[in-house]
C-alpha cells in the first residue's frame, strides 16, 4: 500500500505541475484526442516493459529492484525511448507530442509496471492457491480456505496443482482462472483508487502547507523540460549526467559480463563487511553489508540527510540491540529483537503521525465533504 501511495502521489504532483498545451486556442476535442494518444502510446510502451520485467524477474530469477525502484527503471527507459522517437512521431501527427503527454506516459508506466512483478502479481497469484496446495492435517490450512470467498481462488483442484507443478503439455488452464483473476484485478483497482483518493485528500496539505519538494520527481521532470534562456543546463547537455551514465554502464556492464564469463572481474553491488565479526558476541553483525549500487546511491542523492541517517541508524540498531541482549542473556525468546514486528509498528506510527500533523486539513476536508463544497 505504501508503494501505491508513493506512485499515486508522484503522478498527481506531475499532472498538477505539468504544463498544458503549448499553443493557445486548441479546441477541447483536440485536447481529448491528444490525451487518448498519450494513453495509446503508454499502453504500447508498457508491453515490452512488462515483458522485460517478467523475463528478468520471474523466468530468469533476476532482481526485482528495477521494477520496484522509485521510479521504476523501465518507466525512465520508456520515457527516454519516447523522447528519442519524438521527432519521428511529430512527423506522423499533425499535433506534436507535448510535455503533458510525456508526463502522462510516464505516469502510466509508473503505475502499471510494479503491478506485474514482485510487488503485486507475483505475490497475489501464489497467495490465491497456497492455502489449498500446501494444506495438510497438521498445518490446518483448510481452515483458511473455509473463510475465503469462492471468487478468491480457482475452484478446480487440477488447475491449482498445475500452478505449482506445471501441466504435461506446458499449456495454461485459463478457464478456471478467469473469474478469480478478474476479481483480483477489480480488487487491486479499488486499492489503487483508494490510494488516489488519499493522495488527493492530502495534496493541499503536502504541497501548500508542508511544502514538500518531491525531489524524486526532478529526474522525470528534467527529462522533458524545455530549454529556456537563463535557466540551468538542460538535462541531456549536462556533462555530469553523461559522466554518471558512463560510470553506471561500466559498473553494470562488468557485472553482466561476469555472469556470462566468471573470469571477468565484476564490481558487484555490495561488500560484506560483517565477515570480520566471527567471534561472540559480535556474530549479530555477520550479515552487515555495505551496498554501493548506483541506483541506491542515486536515490540517496535526492533523499534528505535526516531520512538517510534514520535509515542506516535503524539498520545498525537491530544487530546492536541483539548483541546487548546476548550479553545480558535476554535472547531466550525466538525472533528477538522482533525486527518484523518493529517494522510493522513503525508503519502504524508513521500513519498516526501523518494524520496527526494533517488533522486540521482533514477536519476541513470532512467539513467540506459534509457540506458538498467542491472547493
Amino acid at each position: 500500500m505504501a508503494a501505491l501511495l508513493t506512485a499515486n502521489r508522484q503522478c498527481c504532483w506531475l499532472l498538477s505541475h505539468s504544463p498544458g498545451p503549448t499553443r493557445p486556442g486548441i479546441p477541447d476535442w483536440l485536447d481529448v484526442v491528444v490525451a487518448l494518444r498519450a494513453l495509446v502510446i503508454a499502453a504500447v510502451l508498457s508491453v515490452p516493459s512488462i515483458f522485460w520485467q517478467h523475463l528478468s524477474g520471474t523466468i530468469e530469477g533476476g532482481s526485482h529492484i528495477y521494477a520496484l525502484a522509485t521510479p521504476p527503471v523501465p518507466a525512465i527507459f520508456g520515457m527516454l525511448l519516447l523522447l528519442a522517437c519524438a521527432p519521428l512521431l511529430n512527423r506522423l501527427f499533425s499535433t506534436p507530442i507535448s510535455r503533458r503527454e510525456l508526463i502522462v506516459v510516464f505516469m502510466f508506466l509508473v503505475l502499471t509496471i510494479p503491478q506485474t512483478t514482485y510487488g503485486v502479481s507475483e505475490l497475489v497469484i501464489p497467495w490465491m492457491t497456497t492455502h489449498q496446495y500446501f494444506a495438510t492435517p497438521q498445518n490446518d490450512l483448510h481452515l483458511v480456505t473455509e473463510h475465503l470467498p469462492s471468487w478468491y481462488y480457482p475452484q478446480d483442484p487440477e488447475a491449482i496443482r498445475q500452478m505449482f507443478e506445471g501441466s504435461e503439455d506446458g499449456s495454461v488452464p485459463w478457464r478456471p482462472w478467469l473469474y478469480p483473476l478478474l476479481m483480483q484485478t477489480l480488487l487491486m483497482g479499488l486499492v489503487y483508487f483508494a490510494g488516489y483518493c488519499l493522495v488527493n485528500m492530502f495534496r493541499k496539505q503536502w504541497t501548500d502547507r508542508e511544502r514538500l519538494r518531491f525531489p524524486l520527481l526532478l529526474v522525470p521532470v528534467s527529462l522533458v523540460e524545455e530549454e529556456t534562456v537563463g535557466s540551468h543546463v538542460p538535462f541531456f547537455r549536462n556533462p555530469l549526467v553523461w559522466v554518471a551514465v558512463v560510470l553506471v554502464f561500466i559498473h553494470h556492464g562488468l557485472n553482466v559480463a561476469h555472469s556470462f564469463n566468471p573470469s571477468v572481474t565484476a564490481l558487484m553491488d555490495y561488500y560484506r563487511i560483517g565477515g570480520i565479526f566471527t567471534d561472540w558476541p559480535w556474530t549479530n553483525f555477520n550479515n552487515v553489508r555495505f551496498f554501493y549500487r548506483p541506483q541506491v546511491l542515486g536515490l540517496a542523492y535526492f533523499v534528505s540527510p535526516d531520512l538517510l541517517f534514520s535509515t542506516w541508524f535503524s539498520f545498525l540498531a537491530q544487530p546492536t540491540v541483539a548483541t546487548i541482549a546476548d550479553l545480558f542473556g535476554l535472547r531466550e525468546d525466538p525472533g528477538f529483537p522482533f525486527s518484523y514486528e518493529q517494522g510493522s509498528g513503525s508503519f502504524f506510527a508513521m500513519i498516526f503521525v501523518l494524520f496527526w500533523v494533517a488533522r486540521g486539513h482533514i477536519a476541513e476536508v470532512v467539513r467540506k465533504a459534509l457540506k458538498a463544497d467542491p472547493a
